[in-house]
């Protein structure tokens, strides 16, 4: 069984330039102005993380990333280096209402898409709705959460992706719905299935950064939406897991 390494993108522009939609080349990277590019520190911040994957892990078989332009460019040197293409699937795309009111990256909205080594054959498990609240965010990740534990027995598996999408994926993979995830700018999470056991080996991994710990976010215990999380979400694990086991003895 492989190896299933969660990772935040780096370090956004708009983070530490608000005013980059002003920046002429930069715009052009992306129609969207809420689709921000990686800032410097974020692009070096992906050669470092590329360097680390590079020499840590050597039985990678898929890469996945986000269809926004941040994760992309933060998938891109690990994709060169390893000469795996990446796989843009949708459902890890970004989450928690951070999607509303904005159409999601696509070849057809977003030139970027050439600039990466894309596989177009292959096709998203699911998308974002255009409003999401945290507990919908950790229901839509449910089906690729399941391709991934099947792709986990070919090899490692990366994927690239947001804050609250990656605390989804990471409680839907572990089946713990108050798992405490805290995301940093390219921190890695580790999981790997042994047995019927699942060992989550890094839960917020930075020691590959020089800048360790940059712009870290999680979900509050005490926030509304991770009250909600915990109360309703066990029961909707229970219940999604049953009939995926259904269909599957079914088919």
């Amino acid at each position: 069984m492989g190896k299933i390494i969660i990772i935040r993108h780096g370090n956004r522009l708009d983070f530490i330039d608000p005013l980059w939609t002003n920046r002429l080349d930069v715009e052009l990277l992306s129609k969207n102005t809420t689709n921000s590019p990686l800032s410097e520190c974020g692009v070096k911040q992906a050669q470092d993380l590329a360097h680390y994957i590079s020499s840590n892990f050597n039985n990678v078989k898929y890469i996945f990333s986000s269809p926004y332009l941040r994760t992309l460019q933060t998938a891109h040197p690990i994709s060169c280096n390893l000469n795996i293409p990446i796989f843009v699937e949708n459902s890890v795309a970004e989450g928690g209402g951070d999607v509303a009111g904005h159409d999601l990256p696509s070849r057809n909205n977003e030139s970027y898409f050439d600039i990466f080594t894309i596989d177009p054959t292959y096709q998203s498990v699911a998308n974002p709705s255009s409003d999401e609240s945290y507990l919908d965010t950790h229901l839509r990740v449910l089906p690729f959460v399941k391709s991934l534990e099947k792709k986990s027995q070919e090899g490692d598996i990366l994927i690239f992706t947001h804050v609250i999408t990656k605390i989804a994926l990471v409680r839907g993979l572990m089946r713990d719905p108050n798992l405490n995830v805290r995301v940093s700018t390219c921190s890695l999470t580790e999981i790997e299935f042994i047995e019927d056991k699942r060992v989550l080996h890094q839960l917020c991994y930075v020691d590959h950064l020089p800048n360790k710990g940059e712009h870290t976010w999680g979900i509050s215990p005490n926030s509304h939406q991770q009250k909600e999380i915990a109360l309703k979400l066990p029961k909707l694990y229970e219940e999604f897991h049953d009939q995926y086991e259904r269909k599957c003895n079914n088919l």
